[in-house]
Formats: C-alpha cells, sequence, structure tokens
C-alpha cells in the first residue's frame, strides 16, 4: 500500500520533466533544420501547429508499441494524420521518424542527415512548414518530423530573431516552389515583395523578390508586426506577417528627457508670473461691489419725502386733516388742512376754538391757510391785549 502513494509522486514529478524534454527537443530539432537550410541557400520552416500535432500523435504510437515505422498502429498514413489534424489544403506532404532505446536528439539528427531520403525531405525546397513530435515510453524515445506547404501561405524570417536591439533588420523570405505556375487559382512564383509595418502597404512601392532584404523598424521600443507581401506575374498576391520585439531602440534618446525638464522649469517660471498678475487685475475690475451701489438710488428716492415730514413737526400748530376749508365738514381727507393754534403757556387754557372758526368762516373762507391762523393769532392778541387794559382799569378806579 506504501507504493501506490510512492508511485503517484513519481508520475506527477515525472510529467513537468517530459513535457520539458519534449519541448527541448523541439526547440534543438527545429534549430537544427533551420541552420542546414540557411547552409544550403534555402529559406527555414515555419513550425506549424497542425503539423506538429500529426508528428506528436506517431511518436507517441509509436513510444506505445515499440514499432518504428510509418503506418500507425491504426494503419494510418503519413498523408492521412496530416489531413486529420487540419493541414489543408496543401502542395506537399512529407516525413522523418526515428527512434527505441535510448534514442537521442543527436542521434536522431545523425541518423536523418547521413540519409539521402530522409536528407533530401530537410533541404526539399518545396516545403515551407514543418511538424515535430517527440514521445518517451517503456519502449524508449520517438522522434516524428512532418512537413508540408500551402498555398499561398509564403512564411519569412528575422534572421536577428524575435527580438532585437536595433531596429536595422534583414529578412529572409520564402517563395512557393512547389507550385511556381499557381493552381486553381492560387498564387505561384512571387516576383515582387513589398515590406512594411502594418497590414496596410498601399502606401509602400514593390520591389523585386529576393531571397534576403534589409528592412528598417520604426525606432520605438516594444512589439512590430512586419508584414510581407507577395505578387506572382499574374497579379495575384499573398501576404504574411511576424511579430518582433524592439528593444533598446530610445537608448539614444536619452539626452530628450535631460534637455525637458532644463526646457519646463523655464516655461512654467515665465507662465507663473503671467498668472499671478491676472488674478490681481481681475479683483480690481470686478465691478460687482461697485455696481450694488451705483443701482442704490431707489432709498435716496424713498428718502426725498422724509425731510417735509420735520420742518412741519417744528411749528407750534396741531395739523389735523379735514374735506374741506369750511368748519362744519367733518369727513376726514387729506386735500385741506385747518390749524388750531397751540397755548402760548402750557398752563393756560387754549382760545375758543368755536368762536376762531365762525370768525375764519365769516371773513377769509377763501384766504389760505397760514394767513387764517397768523390772522387768528392776532385776534387772539387783541383780545388778550384788551382784556389787560380792562382789568387794568378797573384796578386803578
Amino acid at each position: 500500500m506504501r507504493l501506490i502513494p510512492l508511485l503517484c509522486a513519481i508520475a506527477l514529478f515525472a510529467a513537468p520533466i517530459a513535457a520539458s524534454a519534449q519541448f527541448d527537443a523541439v526547440s534543438d530539432l527545429l534549430n537544427r533544420i533551420n541552420a542546414l537550410r540557411r547552409q544550403n541557400g534555402l529559406a527555414p520552416l515555419e513550425l506549424n501547429d497542425a503539423l506538429s500535432a500529426a508528428a506528436q500523435r506517431h511518436s507517441q504510437d509509436m513510444a506505445n508499441t515499440g514499432n518504428v515505422d510509418h503506418t500507425g498502429s491504426d494503419g494510418s498514413t503519413p498523408e492521412q494524420r496530416i489531413d486529420a489534424a487540419g493541414y489543408a489544403p496543401r502542395h506537399t506532404w512529407g516525413e522523418n521518424i526515428y527512434g527505441g532505446g535510448i534514442a537521442t536528439v543527436d542521434d536522431a539528427w545523425t541518423f536523418w542527415t547521413g540519409s539521402t531520403v530522409h536528407r533530401n525531405n530537410l533541404l526539399n525546397e518545396h516545403h515551407r512548414e514543418v511538424g515535430i513530435g517527440a514521445a518517451a515510453g517503456a519502449n524508449g524515445t520517438y522522434y516524428t518530423l512532418t512537413f508540408g506547404a500551402r498555398p499561398g501561405v509564403l512564411p519569412f524570417f528575422v534572421d536577428q530573431g524575435s527580438v532585437v536591439g536595433s531596429p536595422a533588420v534583414t529578412l529572409t523570405l520564402s517563395n512557393e516552389e512547389a507550385e511556381p505556375a499557381g493552381s486553381g487559382g492560387t498564387m505561384g512564383r512571387a516576383v515582387e515583395i513589398r515590406v512594411g509595418e502594418g497590414e496596410d502597404l498601399s502606401a509602400v512601392a514593390w520591389q523585386p523578390w529576393q531571397r534576403t532584404i534589409q528592412f528598417a523598424l520604426s525606432s520605438v521600443d516594444g512589439e512590430h508586426r512586419i508584414y510581407v507581401e507577395y505578387r506572382d506575374a499574374n497579379g495575384a498576391v499573398a501576404s504574411y506577417f511576424r511579430l518582433v520585439t524592439l528593444t533598446g531602440a530610445a537608448a539614444p534618446s536619452t539626452a530628450t528627457p535631460t534637455t525637458i525638464p532644463t526646457v519646463q522649469p523655464t516655461s512654467t517660471h515665465t507662465a507663473t508670473p503671467a498668472s499671478t498678475d491676472t488674478p490681481t487685475v481681475v479683483p480690481t475690475d470686478t465691478p460687482a461691489p461697485s455696481a450694488t451701489p451705483t443701482a442704490t438710488p431707489l432709498p435716496s428716492a424713498t428718502s426725498t419725502p422724509t425731510p417735509a415730514v420735520p420742518p412741519a413737526t417744528k411749528t407750534p400748530a396741531i395739523v389735523a386733516l379735514r374735506s374741506d376749508r369750511t368748519a362744519t365738514d367733518t369727513a376726514p381727507s387729506a386735500a385741506a388742512v385747518t390749524v388750531r393754534a397751540a397755548p402760548a403757556n402750557p398752563g393756560e387754557a387754549p382760545a375758543d376754538e368755536s368762536a376762531l372758526e365762525a370768525l375764519v368762516a365769516r371773513g377769509w373762507s377763501d384766504a389760505p391757510v397760514d394767513l387764517l391762523g397768523l390772522m387768528a393769532l392776532l385776534s387772539i392778541l387783541a383780545v388778550v391785549i384788551g382784556a389787560s387794559i380792562l382789568v387794568h382799569r378797573s384796578t386803578k378806579l
């Protein structure tokens, strides 16, 4: 029972190791294949997912059975496995296999490059794509290469790799060699190409096709998408793109940040006084406070009648509102005013008001109110003087 957990632990550790070994084998074999092709003046091969699926399927089958053969344990042929993986339509196909025992990548490579048939597959100018599979089992390690070319798929390669340190790069182009004249409306051998960054190359001039060309990326660090358009003699066009990452291109322009801070303080300093002066002027010109008092003449107009009241208050008379100047009317009105004299001394009784009013009614009903008041005072004064003289005389007698 203790053996089961141990076996599970071994399986858990073995799975990542096997996956890593498979990845290393794929990367190693791809580099060897493309180096060999470049040495022989051929374009590299693009690693294709569908072809790799077909290759991995057959390597695993051989690892399971220990049988090294192009025919699978299910009776499938290389062509059938490639088609089943979805690699279609296609112009060409091919397959290399090796395995058994403690076979390594070196063992497989030595065998393939030493065999004319297998070497021809590696250097076939008709092939443009490749799939690589590696699998290990109880019967050993097994390797499979599958080759192919699809119509209108013309890969190109950046010689400096997928990460470059300079905008200047070299591109290696493929061409349609499997069907040079084209077939069924597909593109034939390219005679012209144009290259640029971005999918729209309408503004880029066509140039003759060459195996290698020089191209300059825009000098901006980061990912760049390079497009190449191929055109054959009949005007058929095919395009392909590749991503490349540029790093270190901004290094020469490090002086720019240094210059920017130097200029910025100057412009900032110049702008600051301007903005400081502006607020100073704005409050001065703001007419809000001045406009408010200017629009306040209403209180002055309202207070105009007020001074008329104090002079009337100063007059030693009692003012009563009447409807007419005659003493007989009693209805109050603001139309006419009669004046009643105030006593000369506070302790003295007022004069007979009825007599005064009768006097006014008899002789001066049309006289102004002020004149009537004056005459009434004079009459009262005469009566008082006369009474004083009579009292004085009677006292002497």
